[in-house]
């Protein structure tokens, strides 16, 4: 699986067997839905013309369950229904032989501009956000991004959004913080390929966060970062090849990270993601066996713990049985 193409971001909205298809046939056989959600809905205070309040206890008690509707994954069967379906779309009707089944994840963006109340939607919100493969957080201020980088828990990218003018800028202290926790930097390619006003911004933008990194950050931060299409129809998917070129062109170096940003970061962040949730134990050899062609599914038998000898002689005679550290 490490070798193989991801993308990490294909919004759930826009999933459907046509643009599935389009991915496989570029591919991608492992792909990310995406559900998004704002840290700054989950606030107790009404703001009105001139005045402040504090919500009461049904605002609050409704903004709650608002956010928990937002934090429900889709289902194994609706996702096994798009990879089924999707055949039928494919360019031939007898695609190359691969060596991999395709899989679909579930991931979470969480958008934050204000990060007062980050820390406490994380609290609030833990058990939900493990239910997701794949975390990430999206800064839309300096602020935030610095609070993604030294604080933020249960995450495991930041994705900086090149659709609109942000104050972000990126330092060496905060690349080597997200290097030590295990955290990928992410960008989106949908945004450069869209013909819009705003495209040549954003060509500018990310060639401009290509060069400060390369700067600012060590040689191996390259290596952190994933490319992800972010693509809302089958026209905004590119091949990988034509992806590294493009990557090349803005400014991205050296040669490797423009195909590690597609295998080799994406792989780590999935891993990360197993890893994060507690789901299982060893997720990269997981993944592995996941990838062969003759393995449909991993099932974790449940471990019992034996007591020893002494333990169970020591519940026998009701005596208590500590730990004792000895010293020299």
């Amino acid at each position: 699986m490490e070798g193989n193409y991801f993308d990490l971001d294909i919004p759930f909205e826009a999933m459907n067997a046509h643009l599935l298809a389009r991915l496989l046939d570029c591919g991608y056989y492992y792909v990310a839905v995406s559900q998004s959600v704002s840290v700054d809905d989950f606030n107790f205070e009404v703001k009105s013309d001139s005045t402040t309040r504090k919500k009461n206890k049904e605002e609050r008690q409704a903004m709650r369950q608002n956010l928990t509707a937002k934090l429900e994954p889709p289902s194994p069967d609706v996702l096994q229904a798009y990879i089924n379906e999707s055949s039928v779309f494919r360019a031939s009707v007898s695609p190359p032989a691969i060596s991999c089944k395709p899989r679909i994840f579930t991931r979470l963006t969480i958008y934050c501009n204000n990060a007062e109340n980050a820390g406490l939607f994380f609290r609030q919100f833990e058990d939900k956000l493990g239910a997701f493969d794949v975390v990430s957080f999206c800064p839309t201020s300096n602020s935030a991004f610095a609070y993604a980088c030294e604080k933020a828990v249960n995450i495991d990218l930041i994705s900086l959004d090149l659709t609109k003018s942000s104050e972000i800028r990126l330092l060496s202290k905060q690349c080597n913080l997200m290097m030590s926790r295990g955290i990928h930097l992410e960008f989106q390619l949908a945004p450069v390929l869209r013909s819009s006003s705003g495209t040549y911004s954003a060509r500018s933008v990310l060639s401009q966060y290509f060069s400060s990194l390369l700067c600012i950050a060590r040689k191996s931060f390259t290596n952190m970062i994933v490319v992800s299409s972010g693509a809302s129809s089958g026209w905004e998917v590119r091949r990988p090849v034509a992806v590294s070129a493009m990557l090349g062109c803005l400014g991205l170096q050296p040669q490797e990270a423009t195909h590690s940003c597609l295998t080799k970061a994406p792989f780590a962040v999935v891993t990360h993601g197993l890893i994060r949730s507690k789901t299982v134990h060893g997720a990269a050899a997981l993944l592995k066996l996941l990838s062969m062609p003759n393995v449909s599914s991993i099932v974790v038998k449940p471990t019992v713990n034996k007591q020893t000898t002494d333990e169970a002689s020591c519940v026998g005679d009701q005596l208590p049985c500590k730990k004792i550290k000895l010293t020299q």
